[in-house]
């Protein structure tokens, strides 16, 4: 389980981001963030992170994906840039992957502007479920 950590540590910190820690939280209350988790057939898993505020403003969004299990480790990073519309569950990106009973997963997206962060979020996936 610590050498799970260290590894896991090292390719965050290799990507330019830190461990995410067990319950991150938003940064600015105005900018609501969230992973929306979708359980399919096969193991399949789908994030899509939503965001949401109450005030028009343009985004850039990065979501990190780190997958672990007996088959060894994967990391898939993804970002972009985005629009938020008042009061409307915007869409960032979505990305599927295979996710069996055995492996362990965490997902880290941040949302910026041009000022610094807006809001991030770390959730941790097992095969059984999501740790939020």
């Amino acid at each position: 389980m610590a050498a799970k950590a260290i590894v896991l540590a090292a390719i965050f910190m290799g990507l330019g981001m830190t461990m995410p820690a067990p319950a991150a939280a938003m940064v600015k209350p105005e900018v609501k963030l969230w992973l929306s988790v979708e359980r399919g057939a096969n193991n399949m898993v789908t994030l899509q992170p939503m965001c949401r505020s109450h005030e028009r403003q343009q985004v850039d969004y990065t979501l990190l994906v780190i997958k672990q299990g007996a088959n060894g480790s994967s990391t898939n990073k993804q970002g972009g840039k985005a629009v938020l519309i008042p009061d409307h569950n915007t869409p960032l990106c979505r990305i599927s992957l295979n996710l069996s009973d055995n492996d362990d997963c965490w997902a880290k997206i941040v949302v910026r502007d041009k000022k610094g962060i807006l809001a991030e979020k770390t959730i941790k996936l097992t095969g059984e479920g999501a740790e939020i």
